[in-house]
Parts: C-alpha cells; sequence; structure tokens
C-alpha cells in the first residue's frame, strides 16, 4: 500500500488536486458568493469534493505508513491537522470560533512542499534560516526603537500624529521602513 502511495503517479496527482484546490479557493475569494446562492453551493461543493479527497489520502498515508512511521514526518502531521480541521469546519459549521478553523483551510497549499521535492529544499531551507532572521529583526525592532525614542523628543510638539507616544512612533518609524 505504501509503495503504491508513494508512486510518483499517486503524489503528481495529489499535488495536482491540492493547486486545484488552491485555485478554487481563490476563485472563491474572488467571487465571494452569497450563503444559499447557486455559486455559493458550487464552491461548497468544491469544498466537499476536496475535504473527501484528501480524507481519503490521509488514511491512505495513514494505513501504508503504519501509523507510527507516520507520525515520525512534521509534513504528515502538518497534512493531519490541515484534513482534520478542513473536515471539522464543515460537520460541526455552528461551533464557535469554528470560522476561524476554516481559515487554515488556506493553508492546503502548503501540502505541496511534501511532494515537490524542490519546494521542499526551499521551504526547509527557509526554516533552517529563521534563528537568524529572527536576530536580525531583533536588531531592527531594536534600533526602530531608538529611532522612535528620539523622534517622541524631538517631533511630538511637531508631528503628534506621527510622534506622539512611542507607539505611534514606531508605527511612523515602520511606515518608513517599508516606504508605505
Amino acid at each position: 500500500v505504501r509503495q503504491l502511495y508513494e508512486t510518483s503517479i499517486v503524489q503528481i496527482t495529489v499535488a495536482g488536486l491540492i493547486f486545484g484546490n488552491f485555485i478554487v479557493e481563490a476563485a472563491d475569494k474572488q467571487v465571494i458568493a452569497e450563503e444559499g446562492s447557486r455559486g455559493w453551493q458550487v464552491f461548497y461543493g468544491f469544498e466537499i469534493f476536496f475535504a473527501s479527497v484528501f480524507g481519503v489520502e490521509l488514511m491512505w498515508n495513514m494505513y501504508g505508513n503504519w501509523f507510527s512511521y507516520f507520525w515520525k514526518s512534521g509534513w504528515n502531521v502538518f497534512d493531519f491537522v490541515i484534513v482534520v480541521i478542513s473536515i471539522t469546519s464543515m460537520v460541526s459549521s455552528d461551533l464557535p470560533g469554528i470560522s476561524v478553523l476554516r481559515l487554515f483551510r488556506a493553508f492546503r497549499v502548503f501540502r505541496l512542499f511534501k511532494r515537490v521535492e524542490s519546494l521542499k529544499i526551499i521551504i526547509e531551507g527557509v526554516a533552517a534560516s529563521m534563528p537568524g532572521v529572527s536576530n536580525a529583526f531583533m536588531i531592527l525592532g531594536i534600533l526602530m526603537g531608538i529611532w522612535s525614542i528620539i523622534g517622541v523628543e524631538f517631533f511630538r510638539e511637531f508631528a503628534d500624529e506621527e510622534f506622539g507616544n512611542f507607539g505611534r512612533a514606531m508605527f511612523t518609524m515602520w511606515q518608513v521602513m517599508t516606504m508605505d
């Protein structure tokens, strides 16, 4: 079962379904069909289809990896969480906070990274670089904080909207940094 699951044709098919789901989700958020309308029914039908297919694919993967091996891969755990959230949001649509869980469906496209080796290498490289990048962001935050303190001291009386307090000054520094 595992060998069949790991064949390139199955993985390419699943990758195509994941990308197709991404396109449908993007179209759904572009159209924003009114609930109960024909367009909403079409997109809901797609949601049922993709959730069902991904649920079957998840069970196939779990069975093929004999459950214990399945949990050793972070990508499989991610797949599990996304698929379970998708199915839960469809089955229990009246639960409080379920709309927040529905947002996780947008992350289904990340499942492509597991199946496309070149994308997987890039994502793993980005993840490995996070400690260094977070240090750079910390230094940037400290510098913005210093300049914000100076800005409040020098410009509070002349530009209260931008430098009236530390929070406003930090926001102004963010706007300057991003050229917003």
